[in-house]
């Protein structure tokens, strides 16, 4: 399938590598939560993904959680999204509401962090419309993610979606620009996407070696 007529795909590359400003830009680790938020978390995405996972056991675990005030409003709504995304779940309609309570919950928050924190529900909102197969829905929310806060997860999905619609040249062209477009921190990230994701595997052959890949930009860390 190609891109429809309405869609002009020079104009959105464009948008995706034209709103960089190398040194001002914010990257999600900014503000990023606790340590026991960030461990918690890890905990729970690694039980969903555990042979026989009760689903249901772990939403409830998740509410607790929030309830307890172990982890904030956004996190809770962050981890049920993640629960109902995965492949053992497919729950679309209860993801599609828990971004709803993600987007609500960074709203009320606001502060300095609010574009990046709108960045992620933009990337999830995404994410939703890959899984339902709406690439082309995807392929807009993902570049309004890239425009608001650049971050890798959100230039991977850009490339699978790319490849989902056949345009394998375009996904090239725009790997091949990411180290001058957005560092080469950045790069190297969504470098290591490709190389553990199977929706990116016809990048490979793009890589560089480990050896030659360019040192991080100190100016992301």
């Amino acid at each position: 399938m190609r891109l429809a007529k309405a869609m002009d795909l020079d104009a959105i590359l464009g948008r995706v590598l034209g709103r960089v400003e190398r040194k001002a830009f914010v990257t999600p680790t900014d503000g990023i939560d606790d340590a026991t938020e960030r461990q918690v978390s890890g905990e729970v995405l690694r039980q969903v993904g555990a042979p026989g996972a009760d689903v249901d056991a772990l939403r409830e675990q998740v509410r607790q959680l929030r309830s307890d005030g172990t982890i904030t409003p956004r996190r809770e709504a962050i981890l049920l999204l993640s629960i109902a995304a995965h492949p053992a779940v497919a729950d679309y309609a209860a993801m599609a509401r828990s971004i709803a309570d993600e987007e609500y919950a960074v709203l009320a928050e606001g502060g300095p962090h609010l574009a990046s924190r709108r960045a992620v529900v933009l990337h999830h909102r995404a994410v939703l419309a890959f899984l339902m197969h709406r690439y082309e829905v995807a392929l807009d929310l993902e570049t309004r993610s890239v425009e608001l806060a650049p971050w890798p997860d959100s230039l991977a999905n850009i490339l699978a979606v790319l490849l989902r619609l056949g345009e394998e040249g375009r996904a090239r062209d725009l790997l091949a620009q990411m180290p001058n477009g957005f560092g080469n921190s950045m790069a190297q990230s969504v470098h290591d996407f490709i190389r553990n994701d199977p929706d990116l595997e016809l990048l490979r052959d793009a890589l560089p070696s480990p050896s030659e890949e360019a040192p991080c930009d100190t100016l992301l860390h």
